[in-house]
C-alpha cells in the first residue's frame, strides 16, 4: 500500500561533481524528508531514469521505511567518478548482482526495497495510479540541506494541502492565479486544486485553452462587457457584477453559448473610492431585474474591504456585508455564496461569515 507514486526524480545537476555539488545520496535524504515532513506522505513509490533513478535507489537504500518500492529505466548506475564512499560501493556491488542484459540495453534491478519492474531506457511506465506533476524546479541549493532546498512543485502543494486543511468545511477557496504560469496552476491542480481566480479575461482564456477542462474558472476582476463574449463559453462564475448593463451582455452570451452563468453582485463596502461595487441600497432593485434574464443566475455577493492596517475598520466591513447578506437570503434563498476575503485578511472574513475566499500570495508566493 502507498500514498502516491512519484514519477519522474530530477537527477540532472545532482550528480556529485565539483559543478553540481549534491550528491545523489543527500538528494535522497532532502527528497524523503520533504515527502515526509512537509507533504505528509508516509507511504511513497519513488522512480527515475539515469540520476534519477540513482537517487531513487538510494532512497531505497536508506528510506525503505516510507519508500514502499521503486521503478528505475536507465543506462547505468554508475558514478562517472568511480563509488563516492564505502557505502556507494557496496551499494554498487549489490546491484552488479542483479544486472541483466536485454537489447543491447543495461539495466539494473533493486534489490532492496521490492521492485516493481524491470526498465529500460525510454520505455512507458508499467504503473497505473494517479500520479503527482512531474517535479522538475530545484533551485538555491547553497547550503547543502532542506532549509535552502526551493522545490516549487512541493510548496505549492504543501500551501494548497495545509490552508484547505485550515479551512471550515463550508468555505470555498479560489486560488488566484493571475500573472502566474500554466506550470503553478498545474502543481496547484495535481495537488487537488480546482478552482482558480484570474482578472483577466485574455490571460484566462488562453490558460482555459490550455489546461484540465474541470478547472472551474472564476472572473475575479471587473469586467467590461465588450469582453464577456471571450469568457461565456468557459467561466463558471463571474465575481463583480455591478450594473444592469452588465447583466444584460452576460444574458446575452450565456444564451448564445446556450449556458446558465453564474454571477456575484459586488457590494462596496470600502471606504476607498476607487474599489468598484454597486450601492447596498441597489441591490434589491438590481436583482429584480435580473430575474428577467433565465440564463443569469445570481449566486451571492461579494465584497472587497479596503486596503488598510486598522483592522477594526476591515472587520467592521465585512459585518456590514455579512449583514447584507444574510437579509439577501431571506429572500433569495438560493443565493449561498459570501465572497470575502484575500490572502491578507481571509481569516478574518471567515470568522464573519465568508464562504469563499479569494488567495494567491499565500499558495503561489509574492508575485513579481
Amino acid at each position: 500500500a502507498f500514498d502516491v507514486i512519484v514519477p519522474s526524480l530530477p537527477g540532472f545537476g545532482f550528480s556529485g561533481r565539483p559543478s553540481r555539488p549534491i550528491g545523489p545520496r543527500k538528494m535522497a535524504n532532502i527528497f524523503n524528508k520533504l515527502m515526509i515532513e512537509n507533504l505528509k506522505y508516509k507511504n511513497y513509490i519513488a522512480q527515475g531514469g539515469d540520476w534519477g533513478a540513482t537517487i531513487a535507489n538510494w532512497i531505497g537504500f536508506d528510506h525503505s521505511k516510507n519508500c514502499k518500492a521503486i521503478h528505475i529505466n536507465c543506462l547505468t548506475m554508475r558514478h562517472p567518478d568511480g563509488p563516492q564512499s564505502k557505502e556507494e560501493e557496496e551499494w554498487q556491488n549489490k546491484f552488479d548482482k542483479d544486472q541483466i542484459m536485454q537489447d543491447g540495453y543495461r539495466t539494473q534491478q533493486a534489490t532492496k526495497p521490492q521492485t516493481l519492474s524491470y526498465g529500460m531506457m525510454d520505455s512507458p511506465v508499467g504503473i497505473a495510479a494517479w500520479i503527482i506533476e512531474k517535479m522538475y524546479s530545484w533551485s538555491d541549493l547553497k547550503n547543502n540541506n532542506i532549509e535552502s532546498v526551493s522545490l516549487r512543485f512541493m510548496e505549492i502543494a504543501k500551501n494548497i494541502i495545509e490552508l484547505k486543511n485550515s479551512l471550515p468545511k463550508t468555505v470555498t477557496l479560489i486560488a488566484v492565479s493571475k500573472t502566474k504560469p500554466q506550470s503553478d496552476l498545474i502543481e496547484a491542480y495535481e495537488a487537488g486544486q480546482r478552482d482558480f481566480g484570474e482578472n483577466k479575461i485574455q490571460e484566462m482564456s488562453e490558460k482555459w485553452e490550455h489546461l484540465p477542462k474541470d478547472i472551474h474558472w472564476h472572473m475575479i476582476g471587473h469586467v467590461q462587457t465588450n469582453k464577456v463574449k471571450y469568457m461565456a463559453p468557459f467561466v463558471h462564475l463571474i465575481h463583480a457584477v455591478d450594473s444592469l448593463k452588465l447583466l444584460k451582455e452576460i444574458q446575452k452570451q450565456a444564451l448564445k453559448n446556450n449556458r446558465t452563468i453564474g454571477c456575484l453582485i459586488q457590494i462596496r463596502i470600502a471606504q476607498e473610492e476607487t474599489k468598484f461595487g454597486l450601492p447596498a441600497e441597489e441591490l434589491s432593485s438590481l436583482v429584480e431585474e435580473a430575474k428577467q434574464f433565465p440564463n443569469v443566475a445570481i449566486k451571492g455577493l461579494m465584497g472587497m474591504a479596503s486596503f488598510t492596517s486598522n483592522q477594526e475598520q476591515v472587520r467592521q466591513e465585512f459585518k456590514n456585508l455579512a449583514e447584507i447578506f444574510s437579509a439577501f437570503k431571506l429572500v433569495n434563498p438560493e443565493s449561498t455564496i459570501l465572497s470575502m476575503g484575500m490572502s491578507g485578511d481571509y481569516q478574518m472574513a471567515i470568522e464573519e461569515g465568508s464562504t469563499m475566499i479569494r488567495v494567491g500570495s499565500k499558495i503561489f508566493g509574492e508575485r513579481n
